[in-house]
């Protein structure tokens, strides 16, 4: 079975995917603690109880945390391509096998992406992903893609209702994003402290706005040419990657070939010399971020502190 529904956002598209699941009372999710807050938002939602499971500093799963954490009230797993690049699928779909739970697959950071002919969101039994994230444009942008037929009970999900937008606002829309964005720029110059330089807490609230896709994102999405989008982000990552290799700086995830479609280059940096890296690719035009806000519940985590001082992430739209 293979079916995409196009949602308002990621999040909209987990809480249809999880929804099919029929998850019931005290089941358990393990999810990875290197997370966004948003994720955990349909979880909560539904009531959905979830364990976080550790991940290195390459951002790999740790599998024997995965093994510890496992129980009997485990049943699903969830697995992130972080960034947009493959994690371990091979060991995910025998943990998945081995003890007979589902797999949900994040691939939020990407799309239309391969490893090894095995393509992406086609992995898990059901993948949602954030085309809002990719291509900012757009108003919505989430895809839910179910791949297992267990879960093709669409009667589920009847009462998401559907995002209502004109061409008019869709223009809007662009143009206050776009205002919107030299904004903040201009505030980031004259700022004398990088806002990404330091630990950045959980700050972001939950609107609850599960909704189906707008007409106009999917017509904008539908037309888009994702082998000519995959070219132009390696060239891009390359340039970023050679601008960096002058710093001593590599990226933390290596991207080999236009296979697939990333959200960020990514490099991990000494956390003295990132205040200084963010400032030198902002003055040349490059958008330079820190990444993920994380939920509460992890806000103290020390890896997870260590790992979000000393990660950058570029944009590559």
């Amino acid at each position: 079975m293979d079916k995409n529904l196009f949602f308002l956002n990621g999040r909209s598209a987990l809480m249809a995917g999880l929804m099919l699941l029929q998850l019931q009372k005290d089941d358990e999710v393990l999810i990875p603690q290197f997370i966004c807050d948003s994720v955990l938002y349909p979880f909560k939602d539904l009531k959905i109880k979830t364990n976080f499971y550790k991940v290195k500093k390459n951002l790999n799963p740790d599998w024997i945390d995965i093994n510890k954490k496992f129980s009997k009230k485990t049943k699903a797993i969830m697995m992130i391509h972080y960034f947009g690049f493959p994690t371990e699928i091979k060991k995910f779909l025998k943990f998945k096998k081995k003890n007979k739970i589902y797999l949900i697959e994040d691939y939020c950071h990407g799309y239309t992406g391969k490893k090894n002919k095995i393509e992406l969101g086609n992995i898990g039994d059901f993948s949602f992903s954030s085309l809002k994230k990719i291509f900012p444009d757009t108003i919505s942008g989430g895809i839910l893609k179910i791949n297992n037929k267990k879960l093709s009970n669409i009667n589920l999900i009847r009462n998401f209702k559907n995002y209502k937008n004109y061409k008019l606002f869709f223009e809007i829309f662009k143009k206050i994003k776009y205002i919107k964005s030299k904004i903040e720029k201009t505030k980031f110059f004259l700022s004398k402290n990088s806002r990404y330089a330091s630990y950045q807490s959980n700050t972001s609230k939950n609107k609850k706005n599960y909704f189906y896709g707008d007409l106009e994102s999917f017509k904008f999405l539908s037309k888009k040419n994702f082998v000519y989008e995959k070219k132009k982000r390696f060239l891009k990552y390359k340039k970023i990657e050679k601008l960096l290799k002058r710093e001593k700086i590599y990226p933390l995830l290596d991207l080999k070939n236009n296979s697939l479609l990333p959200w960020y280059f990514v490099a991990k940096v000494k956390e003295d010399k990132r205040k200084h890296i963010f400032r030198k690719l902002s003055k040349i035009g490059l958008k330079v971020f820190s990444w993920p806000n994380f939920p509460k519940e992890l806000e103290k985590n020390k890896l997870n502190m260590k790992l979000w001082n000393s990660i950058i992430c570029v944009n590559l739209i």
